[in-house]
């Protein structure tokens, strides 16, 4: 017979992960720090849009708002997964972001 409860797997307000920064990080490089983490990691920093101008000339100012939008949230997940933000940028100019989320000690 069920308790009548409904289990989610989302997050709710209070739940640790979310109040618990420390706890955060350590989950996100852990999913993160293997290399399939690291490589799905490199698909939504592209999916982010990272490799491409948040404005466009021209484009509706709309567009650069969910652009910027997707940059922050995908630099976000990257930043606290313990990649360095810095080097983003250059590994992508560079054709090397793959080698770049291959886990590494630094």
């Amino acid at each position: 017979m069920s308790s009548g409860r409904v289990s989610t797997p989302f997050l709710m307000a209070g739940d640790p992960l979310i109040e618990d920064p420390e706890r955060r990080a350590a989950l996100y490089a852990k999913v993160f720090g293997t290399l399939d983490g690291r490589m799905v990691l490199a698909d939504i920093l592209m999916l982010g849009g990272c490799g491409r101008a948040a404005h466009e000339a021209g484009k509706d100012p709309y567009d650069t708002a969910f652009n910027s939008g997707g940059h922050a949230l995908s630099l976000e997940i990257a930043q606290t997964a313990g990649l360095n933000i810095g080097r983003i940028g250059l590994a992508m100019i560079e054709g090397e972001l793959e080698t770049m989320m291959e886990p590494h000690d630094e």
